[in-house]
């Protein structure tokens, strides 16, 4: 990565503030950043189980390949369902063949609503195990 002169990776002046209100101001949004950075990254440790650092790049990237699939599998499984109903096309006089009829829908809508609850239900802190915490170490034990 290349840095700019002021080596933040920038290039070009940084502006200087002009009064000290605005300084104090630009402090104080740099820590609340900061803390809400902190924060979020607490968060993510809590509901791993293990701190963020120690996380292959590779398991949140397969984590959103894998929601959009299940979003993906979730909407032909549907759209299957409905296109075989008689919803799905307009009304006419003459009747439809046998084989397009409500009974897929009636099935595949409860199930995927189902299924959706249940998958929810498993990843919501009441019934989520309570992920073990590990010993920190700190700078004075070995």
């Amino acid at each position: 990565m290349r840095t700019g002169p002021d080596g933040n990776g920038r290039h070009g002046r940084k502006k200087e503030p002009i009064t000290v209100e605005e300084a104090v101001r630009m402090a104080v949004d740099q820590d609340v950043e900061q803390l809400i950075h902190l924060q979020e990254r607490e968060e993510l440790e809590e509901v791993y189980g293990i701190p963020i650092i120690y996380i292959p790049v590779f398991v949140p990237c397969l984590q959103r390949i894998d929601s959009f699939l299940f979003s993906l599998g979730y909407t032909l499984i549907l759209a299957w369902a409905y296109l075989r109903s008689p919803l799905s096309f307009p009304a006419r006089s003459d009747p439809l063949p046998s084989i397009y009829s409500n009974h897929a829908l009636s099935i595949a809508f409860p199930v995927v609503v189902l299924v959706h609850l249940f998958l929810s239900l498993l990843h919501s802190p009441p019934i989520l195990p309570g992920s073990v915490s590990t010993p920190r170490r700190t700078s004075g034990s070995s």
